[in-house]
């Protein structure tokens, strides 16, 4: 059974440096699981969506399984 290794970042899913760890691990053995934001989220950690949903879609050709965040942990 190969070891399994969660991807995020906050550059966003089309980040070329998101896509070339997921390769690296990929060669060396890992399962590669991908979560990462729709697009650029650096530097908003307390932001959240207040007016829209948060939507989940997958992302074809990245790692074994690629999921694509567009919004922000809702509030309570």
């Amino acid at each position: 059974m190969k070891p399994t290794a969660l991807l995020t970042n906050d550059d966003g899913i089309n980040a070329a440096f998101l896509h070339a760890l997921a390769r690296a691990c990929e060669e060396t053995g890992f399962r590669v699981l991908v979560a990462a934001p729709a697009g650029e989220r650096s530097w908003i950690g307390r932001a959240f969506s207040r007016h829209r949903e948060v939507t989940l879609a997958t992302y074809p050709g990245l790692g074994e399984q690629a999921w694509s965040i567009d919004g922000t942990p809702p509030t309570a």
